[in-house]
């Protein structure tokens, strides 16, 4: 069984500022093998440039490259071959002679880029190889059409790093995060027992420093259906827009709209924000502000469907829902020409 619990971390300032510089200096990371990623697979998709071989040998005689033997430079132009269709720094040959996927190839280049740019010595190494499998899984989301071409992260869309497993340790109230060092945290609810600690997220939010938990434990089984002849009362829903959802019983689940209730402080701050001088800290720190009134709504959110599922959990075996779209829903016909 696998569970995840999500607690505040309580940082001082000097892991704050830890925290902070390497957040973003991971985003400066994700960009930068980003941008070599889309320039080779650019390379190769393009039908003007497509692959090439390299022509500058010292015999003058045309040589295809993209072996040990005859090595490929590690820059992206018409006089070098795309060894590998996803990346171009780090060495693509291994070892044993096997050529190296995209993210073991960047994976095999962060010595190298410690030695270029030593301020890189003082984040995890594990950190580093994890934000190389977020670019991964992007890419692999895209190819399998899963997802949209890969963007660069801005500040606001960058904002969590992990840890690989049985990196970080949990004691009482405290925790040690390899690099930062021990550091105190809300223990809100207990870990349970048993279960062992995997992957680690450190997210920030507009509020602070936030921890997510992955757990598992083999020992217990995963939560299988049951049989449909087991099914002794089902209960159905009729999702809406005004109302959250209407139940076969008769019995209507409200829809708080929580974001209604702060529109008119929401305008309040973002006129407020919008007045400050830009670069300065009030304007700063008006938008924190702004954003704290976000994350109220969507903490309140989260606390609510999960109370609905309870809910209806309780009430039967088997649940029926609609398969609507409820974005098509609330879309506004666009007018006749």
């Amino acid at each position: 069984m696998i569970l995840a619990h999500v607690y505040k971390l309580k940082p001082n300032s000097e892991q704050w500022a830890n925290l902070t510089n390497w957040l973003s200096m991971l985003r400066a990371h994700y960009n930068f093998c980003l941008r070599d990623r889309i320039e080779a697979y650019e390379q190769v998709r393009s039908p003007v440039l497509g692959n090439y071989s390299r022509l500058d040998n010292q015999d003058g005689h045309l040589t295809v490259l993209g072996s040990p033997q005859h090595p490929c430079p590690r820059e992206c132009c018409p006089l070098t071959c795309s060894v590998n269709k996803s990346a171009t720094i780090g060495y693509p040959w291994s070892k044993a002679g096997k050529r190296r996927s995209a993210g073991m190839q960047q994976d095999a280049y962060l010595p190298e880029m410690k030695a270029a740019r030593p301020w890189y010595k003082q984040i995890n190494a594990d950190v580093l190889q994890m934000n190389l499998r977020r670019l991964n899984d992007a890419f692999s989301r895209f190819f399998d059409r899963q997802g949209g071409y890969p963007r660069f992260k801005s500040r606001s869309k960058f904002r969590s790093f992990s840890y690989k497993p049985k990196q970080v340790k949990i004691e009482n109230n405290k925790v040690y995060l390899p690099g930062i060092g021990w550091m105190r945290f809300y223990l809100s609810r207990p870990l349970p027992i048993g279960f062992e600690i995997r992957t680690v997220t450190i997210r920030h939010k507009s509020d602070g420093w936030y921890m997510s938990v992955r757990l598992e434990n083999k020992d217990v089984p995963a939560l299988m259906p049951m049989d449909t002849n087991q099914v002794t009362k089902v209960v159905a829903a009729d999702v809406g827009i005004r109302k959250l959802a209407a139940l076969n019983t008769g019995e209507l689940i409200p829809n708080p709209q929580f974001s209604k209730k702060v529109a008119r402080r929401k305008r309040i701050r973002q006129r407020a924000a919008s007045r400050k001088v830009k670069g300065s800290k009030n304007r700063s720190k008006a938008y924190v502000r702004l954003a704290k009134l976000d994350l109220k709504v969507g903490n309140q959110r989260d606390d609510y469907q999960w109370k609905v599922a309870n809910k209806l959990c309780r009430l039967g075996d088997a649940i029926i829902f609609e398969a609507l779209n409820i974005k098509n829903m609330m879309a506004r016909c666009k007018p006749k020409s």
